[in-house]
């Protein structure tokens, strides 16, 4: 049974809610799946942004986004306020 609020068509999706709705462990495949596509996606920022690094809070701030790509929520000391890095 799905836990409430797990969407079956949604665009993007955080690791916790994920893991919640899942309902089990990931796999040691989906677990590697998700570590690559975070590897991709810092290697992808730090060739396009002037970050000197990227601090994931947990896994409420990381996405897994419909197409299997990765994002991150990270906090903006400048503006004062947290912003998807995507």
């Amino acid at each position: 049974m799905e836990s409430p609020g797990c969407e079956q068509r949604i665009a993007k999706v955080s690791v916790a809610e994920l893991l919640r709705c899942l309902e089990h462990p990931l796999s040691e495949e989906q677990a590697w799946a998700i570590c690559f596509q975070c590897c991709r996606k810092i290697e992808q920022l730090a060739h396009s942004l002037p970050l000197r690094s990227v601090f994931v809070k947990g896994s409420e701030s990381i996405f897994i986004h419909a197409d299997g790509t990765a994002s991150f929520q990270v906090y903006d000391r400048k503006q004062n306020a947290w912003t998807e890095l995507k």
